[in-house]
């Protein structure tokens, strides 16, 4: 009888967890205004890797995403957070120098009514950030931060490679796949496009960077006024770096081009679309778990070059031929993982060294 009522409670526990998901999936408004204009932005087979939203102006509707994401997708898509896809996005103009790009949201359902922007912040500001991140190779999920502005008009030094731009500075925690995420202030509007964050092995802390606003709407302002798409392209000229080439290209061995196919020739990895990577001079798509590899970076993530071969990390019991084969704090001993040795204790006090004499002046 009183295993039943264990039991009994145990499930009315779990019911009641369940139902409280479900009854209140959010508190904040600003999550709940702008949920549906927010959306993953992937690769047909690079996966999710950023975030784009919708925004609108007057009666229009724009994709707003960052150029560094949209660039190396091949074919992009975007997908809402109950994993409706759209495909066969139009690129309609770009902004490499303050990374923005802006892609045709006719397409989509007009249930979709787009964010609207506000170019005013400040210092200590209390701001959002919603996007998809992809945190550790699993399924991407629309999360919801919020902080303050630190720094409304943020220049980054010159050896960044940033744009020579006020980047906005948030306290909002930046994740791989915020990229292109909007910067919300207390409405709902949008501040900002999330560009980068310094990396997380510096000394710096809480360096998250948005570009302003301002430089989409003056991308969507120059497509209206031309009446058409404005997406210029340079395509076969010299160039000496990235900088030089227009629309979506990029400097591949002194000229302006696209990035190339899995197949075709190229020199690095950055050649190639995303998720290729360059090896024997061709692009080639990482291998899946269980396909022959020599390099960890000839694997799809998760997956590693373990023992010749794609996997992941292994667990306790599973074939190594190195540390590094194991998940942490595992090690490998024996061509198997397993769990690092007990540290033995000393058994005596180590002797204190003897005190020695001091150097007279």
């Amino acid at each position: 009888m009183i295993k039943k009522l264990l039991a009994a409670a145990l499930l009315a526990f779990l019911a009641a967890c369940h139902s409280g998901r479900d009854a209140r999936p959010f508190q904040n408004p600003v999550f709940k205004a702008a949920r549906k204009s927010i959306f993953a932005l992937g690769g047909q087979e690079a996966g999710v890797q950023g975030t784009a939203f919708v925004l609108r102006h007057g009666s229009e509707r724009y994709l707003v995403a960052s150029f560094h994401v949209v660039s190396k997708l091949e074919k992009p898509f975007v997908q809402n957070d109950s994993g409706d896809v759209l495909t066969n996005l139009k690129v309609l103009a770009s902004d490499r120098r303050n990374d923005v790009v802006i892609l045709d949201a006719n397409p989509m359902s007009r249930e979709v009514t787009g964010l609207r922007a506000s170019k005013s912040y400040a210092t200590s500001q209390k701001v959002f950030l919603m996007g998809f991140p992809n945190m550790s190779w699993k399924e991407s999920h629309l999360n919801f931060a919020s902080g303050v502005i630190s720094d409304a008009s943020y220049h980054a030094p010159v050896l960044m490679g940033f744009g020579d731009i006020a980047y906005i500075q948030a306290t909002t925690p930046v994740n791989l796949g915020h990229s292109g995420s909007p910067l919300l202030n207390q409405k709902a509007e949008v501040l900002g496009v999330i560009a980068w964050r310094y990396d997380p092995g510096t000394q710096i802390q809480g360096g998250n960077y948005a570009v302003p606003i301002c430089h989409a709407l003056d991308l969507i302002e120059l497509i209206e006024k031309a009446g058409k798409p404005i997406l210029l392209s340079n395509t076969g000229s010299r160039c000496a770096n990235n900088a030089v080439c227009r629309g979506l290209d990029y400097c591949l061995n002194s000229k302006c081009q696209k990035l190339k196919k899995a197949g075709e020739a190229c020199v690095i990895d950055d050649d190639c679309y995303l998720p290729h990577v360059c090896h024997s001079g061709k692009c080639q798509t990482p291998q899946g778990r269980g396909q022959p590899c020599s390099f960890d970076r000839l694997c799809k993530p998760p997956n590693y070059c373990i023992l010749g071969v794609c996997m992941p990390l292994g667990i306790e019991g599973e074939k190594c031929s190195k540390d590094k084969d194991c998940l942490w704090p595992l090690l490998c001993e024996g061509g198997r993982c397993k769990k690092a040795p007990p540290r033995k204790l000393p058994t005596q006090a180590p002797k204190r060294p003897e005190a020695r004499p001091q150097a007279k002046n």
